[in-house]
């Protein structure tokens, strides 16, 4: 199963519970969160949304290292598998999603830079 590209902190921390794993503390925009199963263990996940692919990859190799479990079994823990209605977006009820071509389209109007105004450069001194 692919890893959820749109997760935020919180999320993961709600996932995370399945584990045993409780928020200890918060410090700015990270949180702690310690699992005592198996020995304590210590995680800090950022609060950010969404959480960078590469970080939440490494979060998950940490909890299957610290559980010897295979890294496609925490996947599926936290986030599930297709469930028995389809996708989990479906069994929401938010349907199957926008096309490849819907999707390029919002992503170029949302990253579009305002227009520069016209304007003189400021002259060096010497």
């Amino acid at each position: 199963m692919r890893l959820p590209r749109d997760c935020s902190g919180k999320e993961i921390v709600r996932a995370l519970a399945v584990y045993g794993y409780a928020k200890t503390r918060q410090t700015g925009s990270h949180i702690r969160l310690t699992s005592s199963i198996r020995g304590e263990h210590h995680l800090t996940i950022p609060a950010h949304d969404p959480v960078k692919i590469g970080t939440l990859s490494g979060i998950i190799g940490d909890v299957a290292e610290h559980f010897q479990v295979p890294r496609e079994e925490v996947i599926n823990k936290l986030f599930g598998g297709p469930t028995r209605m389809g996708t989990r977006e479906e069994a929401a009820g938010y349907g199957p999603g926008p096309r490849k071509t819907e999707r390029r389209r919002v992503r170029r109007t949302v990253r579009r830079k305002p227009k520069k105004t016209k304007h003189t450069p400021k002259r060096k001194r010497r």
